[in-house]
């Protein structure tokens, strides 16, 4: 038998069924919020502070100060989406 003379097999014309999709949980319903991609974000922002090697965060250097400003103000975010109270300072009387 040629090349040419090779012939596909004749498919079944059924096509293939597929479950209905379940319920999404509660955790994978979270995960598509955009509560859930805003502290994935900030987690990822997190990242990007830059650290001295005495461990602190460097803050002298343009890009620290920039890394750390946008992770502040993506943290202020997520705080007034969680509606997270600020604690009192009276620590530091």
């Amino acid at each position: 038998m040629s090349e040419d003379d090779f012939e596909f097999p004749k498919l079944i014309p059924i096509r293939a069924q597929t479950a209905p999709p379940r319920p999404l949980t509660e955790i994978e319903e979270f995960r598509r919020s955009s509560d859930f991609l805003l502290m994935e974000n900030t987690v990822m922002m997190s990242d990007h502070l830059k650290q001295r090697a005495d461990e602190k965060y460097d803050l002298d250097s343009e890009d620290g100060q920039r890394a750390c400003k946008r992770f502040l103000n993506q943290l202020e975010r997520l705080c007034e989406v969680f509606k997270a109270n600020c604690s009192t300072r009276t620590y530091r009387d």
